[in-house]
C-alpha cells in the first residue's frame, strides 16, 4: 500500500514538473495581449495581410 502511494505521488510530481516547464507555452501575458492588439490594428489599417 505504501509503495502504491509513493508511486502515485511520484507520478503526480512528474506531471507537475511537466506543467511547470510548459506553462509559459500556454499562458497569455500582458505583452502577448498587446502584441495581438497591435497586429489587429495593423491588419485593420492594411499595413499587413492575413496569411
Amino acid at each position: 500500500m505504501k509503495e502504491e502511494i509513493i508511486e502515485k505521488l511520484n507520478h503526480i510530481q512528474s506531471d507537475l514538473d511537466f506543467i511547470k516547464s510548459h506553462i509559459s507555452d500556454i499562458t497569455l501575458t500582458p505583452e502577448d495581449s498587446l502584441a495581438l492588439k497591435e497586429a489587429d490594428n495593423d491588419l485593420a489599417s492594411k499595413r499587413t495581410v492575413r496569411l
